[in-house]
């Protein structure tokens, strides 16, 4: 079984949706079950499960099953208890600024009669697992075998003043509940695995569990035109127009094992090999996501690629594909069929010409072929040369360069009274 548990309310990056991507893969992989676990400590969920949900469902990870950390609060305190009446915890009451994370050295010996105390006289306190007598060792799939000290993890609390669970003891009971038996995590976050290693230890739970601490993800903008931060949220890549297919695929790179570069999900599944991620930090590059981005709107079927501009139509699609090499993303694509669809302001030395090409267009009969179309214009309005390629060109994509007219009519004529419009 395979998890993934972000914080309901803060930001999806990179990291984040990498190791949702490698987690909801293996499971498929080992024909597991995938859990989305919502750590709402707490309680206050501001609507951030369902925009993660969203998220995660434009990259087509879909959990079998969903769980939040606050229905599971009883059994924190239970398991908790549990630990101080073993005498492998103790109640500690040196609570004042910053001393939930030192060793205060002076309530190791407390155990549920100081705690039936403190709590009859409403005295805070905190609730700290004692450290390990021994070396905690884990396996890591790319490390190999991990070794804490003693001392490496001390005593540290897992029941703050409040009752509530840390992170770290809310995880490790919620991963025995769920039976959770491989985890994908980030490098920095090492020692917590630690701590939860003990943490289900103590508590009598012997099913191992296999690790993957990811190394760190450098997002890398050859152009410097972001911050580093915008560049790794997850939500600024898809509202700049970058879709889920091309990032998946760059996320997916470095356990790629077949022969093309270009590749969605489905196609991942069958070959990724999750034992293939290197020890160096992994380079989401923006330009090379640019690039997949572009790769992956030249395979999209024309009618689902015309319904992100508002239309249902395959040659807007095919319209919006002769655009692509000079525009990258879905945004770019949208300023460019934008741009030829909304009304024009005529420049000051061209605003005669394109009120004529305007009428022109607009008495003119149906053209399927665009040399014959031009023509006609040329009859009625009188003009040629650059009198009529360049307010028609002004007229039709809404610039001067840009692609071949002639391919802008293609698949414009059946809109050409929409398209050659003035603004009056």
């Amino acid at each position: 079984m395979m998890r993934f548990a972000p914080s309901p309310t803060g930001e999806i990056k990179i990291d984040d949706l990498r190791i949702a991507l490698f987690s909801y893969i293996v499971s498929r992989q080992r024909g597991e079950g995938f859990i989305l676990r919502f750590d709402d400590s707490d309680n206050d969920m501001e609507g951030g499960d369902g925009d993660i949900e969203r998220i995660l469902e434009k990259f087509s990870i879909v959990p079998d099953r969903k769980s939040y950390r606050s229905e599971h609060l009883s059994m924190h305190r239970r398991l908790a208890m549990g630990l101080v009446r073993d005498g492998k915890a103790f109640v500690c009451r040196c609570i004042g600024e910053d001393t939930e994370d030192i060793q205060c050295g002076k309530c190791g010996d407390t155990g549920l009669e100081e705690l039936r105390r403190v709590e009859s006289e409403k005295i805070p306190y905190l609730v700290k697992l004692k450290k390990p007598q021994k070396e905690i060792i884990f396996t890591d799939r790319r490390r190999g075998e991990i070794l804490f000290t003693p001392d490496d993890i001390g005593d540290f609390v897992i029941l703050e003043r409040d009752g509530t669970p840390t992170d770290d003891f809310a995880s490790a009971c919620d991963d025995m509940l769920d039976s959770i038996d491989f985890v994908v995590e980030r490098d920095e976050n090492m020692i917590n695995t630690a701590l939860q290693v003990h943490i289900r230890r103590s508590l009598g739970y012997e099913n191992d569990i296999e690790y993957l601490h990811l190394p760190d993800t450098i997002c890398r903008d050859g152009r410097q035109s972001e911050t580093m931060h915008e560049i790794c949220d997850v939500r600024w890549l898809l509202r700049r127009g970058f879709i889920p297919d091309a990032i998946i695929n760059l996320l997916l790179m470095p356990g790629k094992r077949n022969d093309t570069d270009i590749f969605d999900m489905s196609e991942a599944v069958e070959w990724f090999d999750i034992g293939d991620i290197g020890e160096r930090p992994y380079i989401f590059d923006i330009d090379e996501l640019r690039y997949l981005n572009t790769e992956h709107l030249r395979r999209m079927d024309e009618v689902k690629l015309s319904r992100i501009f508002g239309f249902a139509d395959a040659d807007i699609g095919s319209l919006a594909k002769i655009h692509l090499s000079e525009a990258g993303t879905i945004e770019e694509l949208d300023e460019k069929i934008e741009k030829i669809f909304k009304p024009k302001n005529p420049p000051p030395e061209w605003v005669e010409e394109m009120r004529i090409l305007e009428s022109a267009i607009y008495e003119a009969p149906p053209f399927g072929d665009f040399e014959e179309f031009v023509k006609h214009l040329s009859r009625t309005s009188g003009l040629e040369g650059e009198r009529l390629s360049i307010p028609l060109s002004l007229l039709m994509r809404g610039c001067v360069d840009g692609p071949e007219l002639s391919e802008i009519y293609r698949y414009t004529k059946s809109y050409i009274l929409e398209v050659a419009k003035c603004r009056h």
